[in-house]
Protein backbone atom coordinates (compact mmCIF):
# COMPACT_ATOMS: atom_id res chain seq x y z
CA UNK A 1 0.00 0.00 0.00
CA UNK A 2 2.82 2.36 0.92
CA UNK A 3 4.60 1.57 -2.35
CA UNK A 4 1.47 2.39 -4.37
CA UNK A 5 1.02 5.65 -2.46
CA UNK A 6 4.67 6.56 -2.98
CA UNK A 7 4.52 5.83 -6.71
CA UNK A 8 1.28 7.82 -7.03
CA UNK A 9 2.78 10.76 -5.18
CA UNK A 10 5.92 10.74 -7.34
CA UNK A 11 3.83 10.51 -10.50
CA UNK A 12 1.70 13.46 -9.44
CA UNK A 13 4.81 15.48 -8.55
CA UNK A 14 6.36 14.64 -11.92
CA UNK A 15 3.23 15.64 -13.83
CA UNK A 16 2.89 18.77 -11.71
CA UNK A 17 6.49 19.81 -12.42
CA UNK A 18 5.98 19.33 -16.17
CA UNK A 19 2.76 21.34 -16.07
CA UNK A 20 4.38 24.13 -14.05
CA UNK A 21 7.46 24.22 -16.30
CA UNK A 22 5.30 24.36 -19.44
CA UNK A 23 3.17 27.13 -17.93
CA UNK A 24 6.24 29.10 -16.85
CA UNK A 25 7.89 28.87 -20.28
CA UNK A 26 4.63 29.74 -22.04
CA UNK A 27 4.13 32.75 -19.75
CA UNK A 28 7.72 33.94 -20.11
CA UNK A 29 7.50 33.63 -23.91
CA UNK A 30 4.01 35.18 -23.99
CA UNK A 31 2.82 32.12 -25.93
CA UNK A 32 5.68 32.13 -28.48
CA UNK A 33 5.74 28.42 -29.35
CA UNK A 34 5.76 27.44 -33.02
CA UNK A 35 3.22 24.68 -32.48
CA UNK A 36 0.80 27.32 -31.19
CA UNK A 37 0.89 29.14 -34.54
CA UNK A 38 -0.41 26.34 -36.75
CA UNK A 39 -4.00 27.57 -36.70
CA UNK A 40 -6.03 26.35 -39.67
CA UNK A 41 -9.27 27.82 -41.02
CA UNK A 42 -12.53 25.87 -41.17
CA UNK A 43 -12.68 23.55 -44.19
CA UNK A 44 -15.43 25.64 -45.84
CA UNK A 45 -13.63 28.96 -45.28
CA UNK A 46 -13.14 31.00 -48.46
CA UNK A 47 -11.67 34.45 -48.71
CA UNK A 48 -11.54 37.02 -51.50
CA UNK A 49 -8.51 39.17 -50.84
CA UNK A 50 -5.91 40.43 -53.29
CA UNK A 51 -2.45 40.54 -51.76
CA UNK A 52 0.16 43.02 -53.02
CA UNK A 53 2.52 41.52 -55.59
CA UNK A 54 5.77 42.86 -54.22
CA UNK A 55 6.24 41.99 -50.55
CA UNK A 56 9.98 41.36 -50.66
CA UNK A 57 10.90 44.64 -48.95
CA UNK A 58 8.65 43.74 -46.02
CA UNK A 59 9.55 40.06 -45.69
CA UNK A 60 13.29 40.82 -45.80
CA UNK A 61 13.03 42.79 -42.57
CA UNK A 62 13.37 41.40 -39.07
CA UNK A 63 10.23 41.65 -36.97
CA UNK A 64 10.59 42.37 -33.26
CA UNK A 65 8.08 41.34 -30.60
CA UNK A 66 5.58 44.12 -29.98
CA UNK A 67 2.75 42.78 -27.84
CA UNK A 68 0.59 39.76 -27.08
CA UNK A 69 -3.20 39.67 -27.15
CA UNK A 70 -5.75 37.00 -26.41
CA UNK A 71 -5.75 35.76 -30.02
CA UNK A 72 -2.37 36.67 -31.47
CA UNK A 73 1.24 37.73 -31.07
CA UNK A 74 2.22 40.98 -32.77
CA UNK A 75 5.65 41.84 -34.20
CA UNK A 76 6.82 45.21 -35.50
CA UNK A 77 8.94 45.58 -38.65
CA UNK A 78 12.36 47.18 -38.49
CA UNK A 79 11.16 50.23 -40.43
CA UNK A 80 8.32 50.60 -37.90
CA UNK A 81 5.67 50.71 -40.65
CA UNK A 82 4.13 47.24 -40.40
CA UNK A 83 2.81 44.80 -37.81
CA UNK A 84 2.84 41.05 -38.43
CA UNK A 85 0.29 39.08 -36.42
CA UNK A 86 0.38 35.32 -35.95
CA UNK A 87 -2.68 33.72 -34.41
CA UNK A 88 -2.63 31.37 -31.44
CA UNK A 89 -3.96 27.91 -32.11
CA UNK A 90 -4.23 27.01 -28.42
CA UNK A 91 -6.42 30.06 -27.71
CA UNK A 92 -8.79 29.65 -30.67
CA UNK A 93 -9.25 25.99 -31.57
CA UNK A 94 -12.53 24.51 -30.30
CA UNK A 95 -12.28 21.72 -27.76
CA UNK A 96 -13.20 18.99 -30.24
CA UNK A 97 -12.06 16.27 -27.87
CA UNK A 98 -14.92 17.35 -25.54
CA UNK A 99 -17.61 17.22 -28.22
CA UNK A 100 -18.97 13.91 -26.95
CA UNK A 101 -19.44 15.46 -23.48
CA UNK A 102 -21.50 18.48 -24.56
CA UNK A 103 -24.43 17.11 -22.57
CA UNK A 104 -22.49 17.68 -19.33
CA UNK A 105 -23.50 21.22 -18.17
CA UNK A 106 -20.14 22.94 -17.54
CA UNK A 107 -18.18 21.04 -20.20
CA UNK A 108 -20.93 21.74 -22.74
CA UNK A 109 -20.73 25.45 -21.88
CA UNK A 110 -16.93 25.52 -22.34
CA UNK A 111 -17.16 23.68 -25.65
CA UNK A 112 -19.84 25.99 -27.05
CA UNK A 113 -18.01 29.10 -25.86
CA UNK A 114 -14.72 28.10 -27.51
CA UNK A 115 -16.50 27.00 -30.69
CA UNK A 116 -18.33 30.34 -30.79
CA UNK A 117 -15.05 32.25 -30.38
CA UNK A 118 -13.44 30.22 -33.18
CA UNK A 119 -16.33 30.85 -35.59
CA UNK A 120 -16.57 34.53 -34.65
CA UNK A 121 -12.83 34.99 -35.21
CA UNK A 122 -12.93 33.64 -38.77
CA UNK A 123 -16.09 35.59 -39.52
CA UNK A 124 -14.36 38.81 -38.41
CA UNK A 125 -11.24 38.07 -40.49
CA UNK A 126 -13.39 37.52 -43.57
CA UNK A 127 -15.37 40.73 -43.00
CA UNK A 128 -12.24 42.82 -42.51
CA UNK A 129 -10.42 41.33 -45.50
CA UNK A 130 -13.32 41.61 -47.93
CA UNK A 131 -15.26 44.67 -46.74
CA UNK A 132 -13.31 47.05 -44.53
CA UNK A 133 -9.59 46.53 -45.07
CA UNK A 134 -9.20 50.31 -45.40
CA UNK A 135 -10.50 50.69 -41.83
CA UNK A 136 -8.15 48.10 -40.35
CA UNK A 137 -5.01 48.77 -42.39
CA UNK A 138 -4.95 45.15 -43.57
CA UNK A 139 -2.18 44.79 -46.14
CA UNK A 140 -1.38 41.09 -46.50
CA UNK A 141 -3.34 37.96 -45.57
CA UNK A 142 -1.95 34.42 -45.59
CA UNK A 143 -3.79 31.15 -44.98
CA UNK A 144 -1.98 27.82 -44.54
CA UNK A 145 -3.82 26.41 -47.56
CA UNK A 146 -2.62 29.20 -49.90
CA UNK A 147 -0.73 27.87 -52.92
CA UNK A 148 1.72 30.76 -53.08
CA UNK A 149 4.69 30.16 -50.83
CA UNK A 150 5.90 32.89 -48.51
CA UNK A 151 9.58 33.61 -47.80
CA UNK A 152 11.10 32.65 -44.48
CA UNK A 153 11.08 35.45 -41.99
CA UNK A 154 13.05 36.44 -38.88
CA UNK A 155 11.03 37.01 -35.71
CA UNK A 156 12.47 38.14 -32.39
CA UNK A 157 10.54 36.56 -29.51
CA UNK A 158 9.60 38.24 -26.18
CA UNK A 159 12.86 36.98 -24.65
CA UNK A 160 14.92 38.66 -27.39
CA UNK A 161 15.86 35.46 -29.27
CA UNK A 162 15.81 35.54 -33.07
CA UNK A 163 13.92 32.78 -34.92
CA UNK A 164 14.05 31.99 -38.63
CA UNK A 165 10.53 30.73 -39.38
CA UNK A 166 8.76 29.20 -42.34
CA UNK A 167 5.38 30.96 -42.51
CA UNK A 168 3.79 28.70 -45.13
CA UNK A 169 1.88 26.67 -42.54
CA UNK A 170 0.95 29.66 -40.40
CA UNK A 171 -2.11 31.87 -40.57
CA UNK A 172 -0.88 35.45 -40.34
CA UNK A 173 -1.67 38.98 -41.45
CA UNK A 174 0.36 42.12 -41.99
CA UNK A 175 -1.27 45.40 -41.00
CA UNK A 176 -0.25 48.99 -41.28
CA UNK A 177 1.28 50.01 -37.94
CA UNK A 178 -0.72 52.68 -36.15
CA UNK A 179 -0.66 54.34 -32.75
CA UNK A 180 -3.22 53.47 -30.11
CA UNK A 181 -6.13 55.91 -30.06
CA UNK A 182 -5.77 56.35 -26.30
CA UNK A 183 -2.04 57.19 -26.60
CA UNK A 184 -2.65 59.96 -29.13
CA UNK A 185 -5.71 61.20 -27.24
CA UNK A 186 -3.90 61.51 -23.90
CA UNK A 187 -0.97 63.28 -25.55
CA UNK A 188 -3.32 65.87 -27.07
CA UNK A 189 -3.52 68.76 -24.63
CA UNK A 190 -5.87 70.87 -26.77
CA UNK A 191 -9.55 70.31 -25.94
CA UNK A 192 -10.71 71.32 -29.47
CA UNK A 193 -8.36 68.71 -30.98
CA UNK A 194 -9.63 66.03 -28.62
CA UNK A 195 -13.19 66.98 -29.61
CA UNK A 196 -12.27 66.45 -33.25
CA UNK A 197 -10.85 63.04 -32.41
CA UNK A 198 -14.11 62.08 -30.71
CA UNK A 199 -16.14 63.27 -33.70
CA UNK A 200 -14.02 61.16 -36.04
CA UNK A 201 -14.36 58.13 -33.78
CA UNK A 202 -18.14 58.52 -33.80
CA UNK A 203 -18.05 58.78 -37.61
CA UNK A 204 -15.92 55.63 -37.64
CA UNK A 205 -18.59 53.75 -35.68
CA UNK A 206 -21.32 55.16 -37.93
CA UNK A 207 -19.38 54.06 -41.02
CA UNK A 208 -19.28 50.49 -39.69
CA UNK A 209 -22.97 50.68 -38.83
CA UNK A 210 -23.82 51.82 -42.37
CA UNK A 211 -22.17 48.61 -43.62
CA UNK A 212 -24.27 46.53 -41.23
CA UNK A 213 -21.31 45.93 -38.91
CA UNK A 214 -20.41 46.48 -35.27
CA UNK A 215 -17.48 45.86 -32.94
CA UNK A 216 -18.27 43.09 -30.47
CA UNK A 217 -15.10 43.65 -28.41
CA UNK A 218 -15.21 47.42 -28.28
CA UNK A 219 -12.30 47.97 -25.89
CA UNK A 220 -11.16 51.46 -26.88
CA UNK A 221 -7.89 51.28 -24.95
CA UNK A 222 -6.48 48.36 -26.96
CA UNK A 223 -8.63 47.78 -30.08
CA UNK A 224 -8.87 51.26 -31.62
CA UNK A 225 -5.86 52.83 -33.32
CA UNK A 226 -5.09 56.24 -34.82
CA UNK A 227 -3.14 57.16 -37.95
CA UNK A 228 -3.21 60.04 -40.44
CA UNK A 229 -5.75 61.82 -38.25
CA UNK A 230 -8.26 58.97 -38.48
CA UNK A 231 -9.33 55.94 -36.38
CA UNK A 232 -8.31 52.40 -37.29
CA UNK A 233 -9.48 49.02 -36.08
CA UNK A 234 -6.58 47.06 -34.59
CA UNK A 235 -8.17 43.80 -33.45
CA UNK A 236 -8.62 41.36 -36.35
CA UNK A 237 -11.21 39.34 -34.46
CA UNK A 238 -13.45 42.13 -33.17
CA UNK A 239 -15.95 42.77 -36.00
CA UNK A 240 -19.34 41.14 -36.39
CA UNK A 241 -22.61 41.81 -38.22
CA UNK A 242 -25.06 44.07 -36.44
CA UNK A 243 -27.30 42.17 -34.06
CA UNK A 244 -29.57 42.77 -31.12
CA UNK A 245 -26.58 42.80 -28.77
CA UNK A 246 -24.03 44.47 -31.06
CA UNK A 247 -25.14 47.85 -32.38
CA UNK A 248 -23.97 51.41 -32.93
CA UNK A 249 -25.67 52.32 -29.66
CA UNK A 250 -23.50 49.82 -27.79
CA UNK A 251 -20.32 51.34 -29.25
CA UNK A 252 -21.43 54.84 -28.29
CA UNK A 253 -22.27 53.70 -24.77
CA UNK A 254 -18.75 52.27 -24.43
CA UNK A 255 -17.35 55.60 -25.63
CA UNK A 256 -19.46 57.49 -23.06
CA UNK A 257 -18.11 55.37 -20.21
CA UNK A 258 -14.56 55.72 -21.51
CA UNK A 259 -14.81 59.53 -21.65
CA UNK A 260 -16.51 59.70 -18.26
CA UNK A 261 -13.56 57.82 -16.78
CA UNK A 262 -10.67 59.32 -18.76
CA UNK A 263 -11.74 62.83 -19.81
CA UNK A 264 -14.78 63.96 -17.75
CA UNK A 265 -14.20 67.53 -18.96
CA UNK A 266 -15.63 66.53 -22.35
CA UNK A 267 -18.43 64.31 -21.06
CA UNK A 268 -21.20 66.89 -21.62
CA UNK A 269 -19.83 67.74 -25.06
CA UNK A 270 -19.87 64.09 -26.09
CA UNK A 271 -23.41 63.58 -24.77
CA UNK A 272 -24.63 66.60 -26.76
CA UNK A 273 -22.97 65.32 -29.93
CA UNK A 274 -24.45 61.86 -29.56
CA UNK A 275 -27.90 63.28 -28.80
CA UNK A 276 -27.76 65.38 -31.98
CA UNK A 277 -26.94 62.41 -34.22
Amino acid sequence: MNKILKKTTLSLLFLGSITFTTYFINTKNRGFIYQNFTLKPPTNFNLEFSNPQDMDSIFKQKFNFLDAGGECLAFSSEDDKWVLKVFKKHRLYPYNFLSFLTGVPYIGYCFKKRLGSYERFWQSLKIQAENIKELSGLHFFHLPKDQKKTPRISLRDPCGRLHDLNLNNICFVIQKKVDLFKTVYFKTSSAPERKQMLLKLIDFYKNLDSKGLAIWDNTISKNIGWSNNAPFLIDMGAVCPNSKNQTLENSLNVLKKWIEKNDPELKDYLLDIIASQ
